[in-house]
């Protein structure tokens, strides 16, 4: 899962003459092809695009038969093919909508960018926004590009509902930035390198601490040993928030697992896979949360009835019952809360990820009493 949400106006991509090719756009693919940020363009930003662009090739081509004319008036002495420049620039025009196609469908695949469609958007609140004069729309008379723009960020907004991640937004335009301050989750940086640069020594700082858990929390370190220590010390002291759901069956008819008595017994922290992989989840305040992989081992001791169901009275009958004496292995994950320190990274705190446990005790059979 990429760590940034991020999506850019039309009014960014011609700032910087929709070159692709430049630094920050290069940049912004290396950033989405190794998968830290995830690019959205709304379907609008997109079709405009093309056109802006097929329009740029089309002046181009005016400014280069332009160019050429001057360049013979004041080079008399320079032979020009006349001929064959005004056939290159007219193949040029011919493939103006070839290429700017071309030029925004490679740039979406490097960014492996994800269009969000505005359909969906409802326009009741479109125009409720613009009675309002609610950002995107200006305090003054509506333009033709607020309503535009609205269709992008309310789609935008729609498409991060439940993602629980910040959506970053990047236009020249003003009013993204005040829709930005009106809606929590969205954030509007002053331009797409700032916002890049951001990213990339937020990187940076996780992958110094992801060496350092590397260096200092291997399987066999002493300071790994005392995160075995306090997740057993936690499971302890928190066994009784610690659900289990059975599952089991039984030739005897019906088992109702609902009714399964049982107490917990070595229940600990067995071990961490042999390589480990760190998650870095929150960096905040001189502090960084992790969670890691772990296996953890405990025993069942219990007892169940087995039922008949007596379909003439309708009632459950008890037919045996069923002892529990089973040692389970379930994967889970630890959360450790790390406080950064000069020397390295000390141990505030640590929670189990998962608390309730899902168990198939398998195969039950009646105690041997029932068979005498």
């Amino acid at each position: 899962m990429c760590d940034f949400f991020v999506s850019i106006d039309t009014s960014v991509i011609k700032s910087n003459n929709y070159d692709f090719d430049n630094e920050v756009f290069k940049s912004l693919i290396e950033l989405s092809q190794n998968e830290y940020i995830h690019l959205l363009l709304s379907d609008v930003v997109v079709r405009e695009t093309k056109v802006h662009i097929l329009k740029d090739i089309q002046e181009s081509e005016i400014k280069a038969t332009k160019a050429i004319q001057n360049i013979k008036s004041y080079c008399k002495d320079i032979e020009i093919n006349d001929t064959e420049l005004a056939k290159k620039i007219n193949n040029f025009a011919l493939r103006a909508k070839e290429l700017a196609e071309q030029k925004i469908s490679n740039f979406l695949s490097e960014t492996r960018c994800e269009i969000v469609p505005s359909s969906n958007v409802q326009t009741e609140e479109v125009l409720s926004l613009y009675f309002a004069k609610r950002p995107p729309f200006s305090e003054q008379k509506a333009k033709q590009n607020e309503f535009k723009d609205a269709y992008i960020l309310l789609s935008l907004r729609d498409y991060m509902k439940g993602k629980n991640k910040d959506l970053y937004v990047v236009s020249t335009d003003g009013d993204w930035t005040k829709f930005a301050q009106e809606n929590k989750g969205i954030i509007a940086p002053k331009d797409l390198k700032t916002l890049l640069d951001m990213i990339n020594r937020i990187i940076h700082e996780k992958e110094e601490i992801l060496n350092k858990l590397k260096n200092n929390f291997n399987k066999n370190s002493a300071e790994f040993q005392v995160i075995k220590d306090n997740i057993n010390e936690f499971l302890l002291e928190n066994e009784d928030k610690i659900s289990i759901f059975f599952s089991a069956d039984s030739m005897w008819g019906y088992q109702n697992v609902d009714d399964i008595e049982y107490h917990l017994e070595d229940f600990n922290f067995k071990e961490i896979n042999s390589d480990v992989e760190f998650n870095i989840l929150k960096i905040e305040n001189n502090e960084v949360i992790i969670s890691c992989p772990i296996n953890l081992e405990f025993h069942i001791e219990g007892i169940t009835p087995l039922y008949f169901y007596d379909r003439e009275d309708g009632v459950d009958i008890t037919m045996a019952n069923a002892t529990i004496d089973e040692t389970i292995h379930i994967k889970s994950s630890i959360v450790v809360r790390l406080k950064d320190v000069k020397e390295g990274l000390s141990i505030e705190d640590i929670s189990l990820s998962d608390r309730n446990f899902n168990v198939d005790l398998g195969y039950l059979d009646p105690d041997p009493d029932f068979y005498e």
